[in-house]
């Protein structure tokens, strides 16, 4: 099951300030009200997800 954006920012402590910071926007409030901002997020859910994937293999590999 994949995590939802606002789960993937608790268990990282990471906010909108720190995605802002990453992406080159000015402040968090023009992270908030950019149009791009469900297509960033979509992306780190989707980049996350399949990091956690590939590592969760990674370890079966090493068990096996």
């Amino acid at each position: 099951m994949s995590k939802s954006i606002k789960q993937i920012k608790k268990e990282l402590g990471i906010g909108n300030r720190d995605i802002a910071d990453a992406f080159g926007y000015a402040n968090s409030g023009s992270y908030s009200r950019s149009t791009a901002k469900p297509r960033i997020e979509a992306g780190i859910e989707w980049l996350y997800s399949r990091i956690k994937r590939d590592q969760s293999e990674g370890e079966k590999e090493k068990d096996g």
